[in-house]
Formats: structure tokens, sequence, C-alpha cells
């Protein structure tokens, strides 16, 4: 099963808003320093309200002490170079539209391809005209996961992957969101860490809180939400692998090898698993149902093999037949 794909900013863009929908006052604080505070007024602005073409990510009108602002955050993954400009026009569409002062958060989610330094601060002119911004920088790998495990709500655990943590407290996160059945949190919180980590890693540090919490509940949430069916329905061929930037291909190839190198029999499970979501993915009119009679695990990977070369439903109804 495909999960999100790291390297489409509209997926980290969706997810990132997703966590929002949380406890906003946390996410603010974690990511741009406001405090929790009940006499600060937040309210969130609808950004694609905007009279401009370009769409950010979250933005929230600040009272506090009868001052008003726009605090904008801007998530990114990975640190491309064309931030600064892009922060530039954004806090001029904010300052456009609600004529308060305007200020900017970049939140980096990932370290890796991170430089050490970063510009915070960026200026153009033009003949008479001329910008200038600056901006704060948030890397949210340097906070503690620890503070989260010390709060009595859990919705604020889902953060815990992109902060700086050990596999404890990521596997006590999992297992207080799992306790208070906040599904939406656990699937963010199983994203991040896929982003993260990718596959390989993510699974070692989830296996202590069992073999099977990777596929069968993952797959079981992506296919109970919306945005995790926007996830699979766009990214049909892609893998989660190193941040899930290999192919689907390459996905269901790794975890048909996993289960034939690992020899189990829920290696034999897992890879009917992968068949019939690719299946029902690309030829849903066929019947999956024959692979639950196959136990060799090497016909399993053939026919596996022969439906990832299938061009045609008839192809893939003889690959099922082989």
């Amino acid at each position: 099963m495909a999960l999100a794909d790291p390297s489409k900013p509209g997926q980290i863009d969706r997810l990132f808003k997703r966590l929002f929908d949380g406890p906003t006052r946390f996410a603010l604080r974690l990511t741009a320093g406001v405090p929790e505070d009940e006499r600060i007024l937040v309210q969130p602005l609808d950004a694609e309200l905007l009279r401009t073409p370009r769409c950010l990510d979250r933005a929230f009108l600040i009272e506090e002490n009868g001052r008003r602002h726009v605090r904008h955050v801007e998530a990114q993954a990975h640190w491309r170079g064309d931030e600064p400009e892009r922060l530039a026009w954004y806090a001029t569409d904010l300052f456009r539209e609600y004529r308060v002062p305007v200020r900017s958060t970049l939140v980096l989610l990932f370290e890796d391809r991170c430089p050490a330094t970063i510009p915070r601060a960026w200026r153009v002119k033009g003949g008479d005209i001329r910008l200038a911004t600056r901006f704060d920088v948030k890397r949210l790998w340097e906070s503690d996961a620890r503070e989260l495990l010390g709060r009595e709500e859990s919705e604020p655990l889902e953060w815990t992957p992109v902060l700086h943590h050990d596999d404890a407290a990521c596997l006590e996160a999992y297992r207080r969101l799992d306790a208070k059945g906040n599904r939406d949190g656990l699937l963010n919180f199983m994203l991040l860490g896929g982003f993260r980590y990718g596959i390989d890693r993510w699974r070692e540090v989830m296996s202590g809180y069992g073999e099977s919490v990777m596929y069968d509940n993952v797959i079981d949430m992506l296919e109970g939400d919306e945005f995790g069916r926007q996830v699979i329905a766009g990214l049909e061929r892609r893998g989660w692998e190193r941040g899930l930037e290999s192919g689907m291909q390459t996905g269901l190839e790794k975890g048909m090898q996993t289960g034939i190198e690992k020899g189990r029999a829920e290696g034999r499970e897992e890879l009917r698993t992968l068949i019939r979501s690719w299946l029902q993915d690309h030829y849903p009119a066929l019947d999956a149902a024959a692979v639950g009679s196959v136990n060799e695990l090497s016909r399993l990977r053939a026919i596996a093999g022969s439906l990832l070369r299938a061009r045609t439903e008839d192809e893939a109804r003889r690959a099922l037949a082989g």
C-alpha cells in the first residue's frame, strides 16, 4: 500500500494543516512561539480566500493587550532555497488584506538536507519598488518530545515523530493516542514518522508496539480517512521507503521481499494484502480471493511479479491464475 510522498509539497501542506486542526494554541506555541494564554485571542484566517493565486499554509489573527497582528506559519519538508522570497510575497498578501503587522515563521519539518545557516531576511529592488522582509525559522527536531508526554491531553502527541525523541517516547505517544481512540492523531503520527525516517527505520521503531502496526493499523486508518484516501488515490505507484520517495512498485517489492526473507506466516499474509490492495487500486473488477489459498511464498512472489508487469486487465487475470 502506498502512503504519502514528502517530495510532493501539496501533501506536506495538507498534513501540516491537519496538525493545526488539533489544539491550535499548542501548535502555535510549538511552531511560532505564541504563548498558550487564554487572554490572547486567536482567530484562524482562511488563507485560500486571499485575493491572490498564492496559497499559504496557516495564518491567524492574534490580539494581545489590544494590539493585533497576523501570525503566518509556513511549513517546509526540506530546505529548497526559494523560501525567503515566497515568505516575502505571502507577507505582502496578508498585509494588503488585513492592514496589520505580519510576523512569519518558516517551520522546517525534517533535518536532512537542511543547511546549518538559513537566511532570515529577503529584499528586492526594482526601479521605485523596494520590498524587504524578515522571518523566524523553527527547526522542529530541536524541540524535545518529552514536554508532550508530560501533558494531560493526548492530541499534541501526534507531533512526536518530528520532534527530538527516542524510540521509547514514540511508543509511549502511540500508546496514548491509541488508548484514546484518536484515529486522526494516529494517522498524522504514522505519516510524520514515515516522512521523516522511511519505512525500514520507522518499522524498526514501531515494532516495539507490535509487528502488524505498520500494515494493519495504518492501512485501515488511511482507507477510513478522507485525507488518507486522497493519499492513496494520488500515489498508486509510490512506495513508503526512504521518506516515501520510491515508486509504488518499489514499495510493493520491498514488502514482498520482506515477507519472503522473514519466512513467517505473517509474511505470506502481508504479501496477500499487498496483492489485494494493488488489484483494488488497478483492476477492482478482478476477484483476489484466489490468493488466499496460495501458501507457497515462491508462487505468491511469482503472482505479484506478474501483476506488477501487467498492463491490461486480461494480463492481470492471467497473472492471478498463474
